[in-house]
C-alpha cells in the first residue's frame, strides 16, 4: 500500500487563534498588514514542525513522505525561496520526497487576491504532483 502525504503548511494554520472574525470584512490591504504582523513564525519553526509530522507519521508505518514546496503569496513573497531552500534539505535529511513548485511565478499564476492560484497556477500545480507521481519511486 502506498500512501502520499503532501503538504501546504501555510503560517496562519499554525496559530489559527489569532484570526479575528472580523477579517472577512477587512480590505484586502489591511489583510496583509495584519498577516505581516501577526503571522511572523520563523522558516526553521515551519521546517521542523513538518519534519516533525514526518517523523511521526513514519513512526506510524507511512513509509514514503513527500512534502509539497510552498507556491507565492503576496505576504510571504521574501519568505518563500527561503522556505522552500530550507523544507528541500530538511527533506534530504530525512530521507522525505520534495516537490519542487519553484515553476509557479509570483506574477503569473496568483489570482487577483495575491494570495490563492489563479487557474493557470492551478493548473501548473496539477502538473507538478502528476509529474512527481509518474517519476518517483514507490518504497514499499
Amino acid at each position: 500500500t502506498y500512501i502520499m502525504f503532501i503538504m501546504h503548511f501555510r503560517k496562519e494554520f499554525c496559530h489559527p487563534e489569532i484570526w479575528d472574525r472580523q477579517i472577512d470584512r477587512q480590505t484586502n490591504k489591511d489583510f496583509q498588514v495584519l498577516a505581516q504582523l501577526k503571522l511572523r513564525i520563523e522558516i526553521n519553526e515551519i521546517v521542523e514542525k513538518i519534519a516533525y509530522l514526518g517523523g511521526e507519521l513514519k513512526h506510524r508505518g507511512v513509509k514514503q513522505i513527500s512534502v509539497s514546496g510552498m507556491v507565492p503569496r503576496i505576504h510571504m513573497k521574501k519568505d518563500i525561496p527561503n522556505l522552500n531552500k530550507a523544507l528541500k534539505e530538511m527533506c534530504e535529511e530525512n530521507r522525505y520526497e520534495y516537490i519542487d513548485n519553484s515553476n509557479i511565478s509570483f506574477h503569473w499564476h496568483l489570482s487577483d487576491d495575491q494570495i490563492h492560484l489563479n487557474h493557470d497556477g492551478v493548473k501548473q500545480l496539477e502538473w507538478n504532483y502528476v509529474d512527481f507521481l509518474r517519476n518517483t519511486k514507490v518504497v514499499g
